[in-house]
């Protein structure tokens, strides 16, 4: 009888054929009792039979891996040969302790043993095997399924595993065979291909070969063409991921329906218009549309693809649908096809807005007064340009006169030109009329205005009046004086200026502070989430105010709770925790990366370092630079109750509770901290008055020392700092014995920290190459930077945090990104300048790349903050508006409007900063116009327009205008019409007036008609 020692040596030699015999010998009790032993053994890697001193060879190498798949197949029929149940086999067979797919011996060998006497049912292996099969376990386990699946005379179940696993089987040998021919023989498609359809992500393995593999079938009769498209059509309809989407459209294309079929299948293809993927919208539009010609569409059809049609930001399928609308209103005037064509009229795109009012106003005289009725209707909440053309078309539609009390076209401001024939031709867009024998009501004269899409010569204006039996053109009534009175019009006009944008939301307060950490375990829950995810400082501050609570309350069940937590790495946080266990503080060497993280970084490292000092001896009762607000305001309150206890807190621990104080503080609480610091006699005495004099003096000198050491340091992003040294400024209590109630009256007193008078800079990057000679740094993109004067204070800060020195500028701008800037705007909440001018130059890759990792979505945070609006939060907007992502344009937009409710947003400051980065060529235009219209729709008008009014000068003095000027100038006018703006820009008058139609020239004159309409 054979033991586990010999049948371990055949499977680790690789003899599969021995295996299989002696396992075929031996009865199935022998077989079970070597179970366990059987699934105890590993085939490693290294094993020292794998190794013959020569792999490195490519043969040696191509020998290894055979005698690997050996192995591996021998063990596998050892497992099916002794495990007892049939679900111990399918575990077995499909553990990732097998790498390879089994051979085709090894295949014979498995179905041999699982057919011996007393092995557990053939078809529950198969069966188990194909359903917990995964679709990444699909090129490794289907050919061993499938063969198990033939000899018990299963069908394959239908699942995405299994078909992922038979298309890539059927495809293996494509390269050296037709694909078509091996599908055409292949027992599994007609049984397969459907589920294709019907399982979400399998079109993607329908890369070119299959999908034309499909095609020739369908067309040679192997295939029911009828259901091959149909399959398609249903996964177009129900949708999936761009990838497969792709993959069906191209088989669809390759089956090319017929009209009838395009109409047999109405209902799935009018539903995918409405579907998220433009390319299937297009394919379903087309198709559509196809049918229609032919004569076998219904009405209902066309107009409920043109309602899910003509509201989508595509323009080329808005304007493919209205080229349908057009030919199916010219053969029926049907009043649906007229309401949904009025669809179009709500387009943010002002000029496919503008196309469907001209297709409207064409149709109009079909519909009488029902037609006026939806024109009326739909109208009244469009804007600018549109707006009036929209004002215009109703007036002469009803035969309305200009009212005098509105001014009339001057030929300064309002220029008007001779039609595309001449000054006296007719005009070429005609209106007929309400019916062949009924002519429009006589109007009054009306100055004449060119369409949108003609130049605007400086000409003076020529009054025509159109007879009564003479159609009407829509470009002869859009000029800037046609603000009429009565019928439609009038309604119309009584809607307001400012139809279609919401108010500004309300500033909300911020809240307050999450409940303090209530138990030693949740506590130590919390800690173990920061030490793997350090990004949340409302959580690390939680979490610095437990320790403090809890090592006072129940220190050694505090360190019992935190042993466990303690990594093999060092981290500031880490030693924070290891302090708390074991009592000993242990100095944190950052890496030569971490040490190029900026100042507030560092702040947040001396408050831990500082506290896991104080741990080693005796915990302070409380935290002063706590929070009360989720913004990182302190309770003034609070920190005038823990100082007026007698403790005195760690200098940086009472610097940041400083620099978190609110910007108003009540005055109670600045009488009581100077009864506080000063209990015999005022602060303004003159012994205290000498006193906090030669303090200041001798501040300035250790200022103006630490300014001078730290300048030696130029090799880091932060000049002058490299994360290692000591602090700054000494506190006042070490310097001359003040207490820190004094420190925090005398703050009160001098109203806190000044604002610092931020600038930009556009400084020449470095260049750090020995050799120049492919050096490409002068042409790299030149960044913005800020920079301001260092604040004198007397607290405990590190160095550059209140100073940006102009002459490190360059070094500033190629900042290391790697900081996890979350918790920077709660050092500063009331000081967003200081905050923005550290953050900014951290956040210019979010703009230069859509792959930037930059943490751009901490701009709402830094919005909240307090203080002035200056150029630093200005440049971090311009910045932003540009990111490359949708998250970082969103996120930018939100700070944007929360600074324009809380009404200190500057929008002429942007402005300037974004005309500065746009030369030197950072900017995206289009995801400009992206960031500009969310603000629009969250109702910031009059902000975009203060920002674009300055901005668009730059833009449109370019010789050549980036890509994205039309749709930034479309951007602008709904802004300035919202806005009532009326401000003249020269640039902008050049362009509207050339004579060259392009659409730069047609939305610059677009924008220039309603300037020059606003004006009162």
């Amino acid at each position: 009888m054979v033991t586990f020692p010999q049948l371990e040596s055949w499977i680790r030699a690789g003899d599969g054929i021995s295996v299989t015999a002696v396992l075929l010998d031996l009865g199935e009790p022998a077989r079970r009792a070597m179970a366990a032993q059987v699934k105890g053994l590993r085939l490693m890697w290294n094993d020292p039979e794998l190794s013959d001193g020569s792999f490195q060879s490519y043969d040696a190498h191509t020998r290894r891996m055979v005698h690997i798949q050996h192995r591996e197949g021998a063990l596998r029929v050892a497992g099916a040969a002794c495990l007892p149940r049939a679900a111990d086999i399918v575990t077995w067979l499909r553990s990732d302790r097998f790498w390879y797919q089994p051979l085709p011996e090894t295949l014979d060998d498995l179905v041999e043993v699982l057919r011996m006497p007393g092995r557990p049912s053939l078809p529950a292996i198969a069966r188990g095997l194909a359903d917990r099969m995964r679709p990444a376990q699909a090129d490794l386990q289907w050919p061993m399924i499938e063969r198990l699946l033939a000899e018990a005379g299963l069908p394959a179940p239908a699942t995405e595993a299994t078909l992922r696993g038979w298309m890539r089987r059927v495809g293996a040998d494509r390269y050296r065979q037709d694909l078509a021919e091996l599908l055409r023989a292949d027992p599994h498609l007609e049984s397969m291909l459907p589920h294709v359809f019907t399982i979400p992500l399998l079109g993607q393995e329908l890369d070119e070969e299959w999908t034309k593999a499909l095609a020739k079938l369908a067309a040679d009769g192997v295939l029911d063409r009828g259901a091959l498209l149909d399959g398609c059509v249903l996964r177009l309809h129900t949708g999936d991921r761009t990838g497969s989407l792709r993959r069906m459209v191209v088989l669809h294309r390759l089956l090319a329906p017929s009209a009838d079929e395009f109409a047999a299948r109405r209902g799935e293809y009018a539903g995918m218009l409405a579907g998220p993927d433009s390319t299937v919208a297009e394919l379903a539009l087309r198709g559509l549309r196809l049918a229609d010609d032919a004569g076998l569409l219904d009405l209902d059809t066309v107009a409920e693809a043109s309602w899910a049609v003509l509201p989508r930001k595509e323009k080329k399928l808005v304007r493919a649908q209205l080229d349908w609308l057009a030919a199916a209103l010219t053969r029926k005037p049907d009043p649906l096809l007229f309401e949904a064509l009025l669809t179009g009229l709500s387009h943010p795109a002002a000029d496919l807005a503008e196309r469907a009012l001209k297709l409207a106003g064409k149709h109009l005289p079909a519909f009488g007064d029902s037609g006026l009725e939806l024109l009326t209707s739909a109208s009244t909440g469009l804007q600018g340009d549109v707006r009036r053309q929209a004002t215009a078309l109703l007036a002469a539609a009803t035969g309305c006169s200009a009212r005098p009390d509105q001014p009339s076209a001057s030929p300064a401001s309002k220029p008007t030109g001779p039609s595309p024939s001449g000054p006296s031709a007719s005009p070429t867009s005609k209106l007929t009329g309400p019916s062949p024998a009924e002519p429009l009501p006589s109007t009054t004269p009306t100055p004449t205005t060119p369409s949108p899409t003609e130049p605007l010569p400086s000409t003076t204006p020529t009054p025509t009046t159109p007879s009564p039996t003479e159609p009407l053109s829509l470009a002869a009534l859009t000029g800037p004086s046609a603000a009429l009175s009565g019928g439609a019009a009038d309604q119309l006009a009584g809607a307001g200026a400012t139809a279609g944008f919401a108010g500004l939301p309300p500033t909300p307060m911020a809240a307050p502070m999450p409940d303090p950490i209530a138990s030693i375990p949740e506590l130590a829950a919390e800690a173990k989430h920061y030490l793997l995810q350090a990004e949340d400082p409302i959580r690390l501050e939680l979490i610095l105010d437990g320790l403090v609570r809890f090592a006072a309350a129940d220190r050694p069940a505090l360190a019992k709770a935190l042993e466990p937590l303690l990594p093999q790495w060092q981290s500031p946080f880490a030693n924070l925790l290891r302090s708390v266990v074991t009592r000993e503080a242990i100095k944190w060497t950052p890496a030569a990366w971490e040490r190029r993280a900026g100042p507030p970084f560092w702040m947040t490292v001396r408050r831990m370092e500082e506290l896991a000092v104080q741990m080693c001896t005796t915990p302070p009762p409380a935290l002063l630079s706590t929070p009360a607000t989720v913004d990182g305001h302190v309770d003034p309150a609070r920190v005038l109750r823990l100082l007026s206890e007698g403790w005195e807190p760690q200098p940086h621990d009472l610097s940041q509770a400083m620099l978190r104080l609110p910007r108003s503080i009540a005055p109670e609480i600045r009488t009581a901290a100077a009864a506080l610091a000063f209990p015999t006699h005022g602060p303004t005495s003159t012994t205290d008055h000498a006193a906090t004099m030669d303090l200041a003096a001798t501040m300035d000198l250790a200022a103006a020392a630490d300014h001078a050491a730290a300048a030696d340091h130029v090799a880091t992003a932060d000049r002058g700092f490299t994360g290692t040294g000591s602090v700054s400024n000494p506190c006042l209590a070490d310097a001359a014995g003040l207490t820190s109630a004094r420190i925090f009256a005398e703050f009160l007193e001098s109203g806190g920290l000044p604002d610092p008078a931020v600038v930009t800079l556009d400084p020449t990057r470095p260049c750090h190459h020995r050799r120049k000679d492919n050096c490409r740094c002068s042409s790299r993109t030149r960044r913005r930077v800020v920079a301001f004067d260092s604040i004198k204070t007397d607290l405990t800060v590190q160095p550059y945090l209140l100073f940006q020195p102009a002459e490190f500028a360059a070094d500033r701008a190629d900042a290391y990104s790697w900081d996890q800037m979350a918790g920077w705007p709660l050092m500063f909440p009331s000081h967003r300048e200081i905050a923005a001018a550290h953050m900014q130059p951290r956040l210019i890759k979010a703009t230069e790349g859509k792959g930037a990792t930059s943490d751009i979505t901490v701009l709402p945070t830094l919005a909240a903050c307090d203080g002035p609006f200056g150029a630093a939060m200005a440049l971090c907007l311009a910045y932003g508006l540009s990111a490359g992502r949708p998250e970082g344009r969103l996120a930018t937009s939100d700070a944007f409007v929360d600074l324009a409710a809380r009404g200190i947003l500057n929008g002429t400051l942007i402005g300037r900063e974004l005309a500065a980065l746009h030369k030197s060529n950072v900017l995206t235009l289009k995801r400009m116009v992206d960031s500009f219209t969310q603000i629009l729709q969250a109702g910031a008008a009059a902000e975009v327009w203060a920002v674009l009014r300055e901005y668009l000068p730059t833009v449109l003095s370019d010789p050549k205008p980036p890509i994205g000027t039309p749709d930034l100038l479309l951007v602008a006018e709904s802004a300035a019409a919202a806005a009532n703006a009326h401000d003249d820009i020269p640039e902008l008058t050049a362009i509207a007036t050339r004579t060259t139609r392009n659409r730069v020239t047609t939305e610059s004159a677009r924008l220039h008609r309603t300037l020059i309409n606003n004006r009162p």
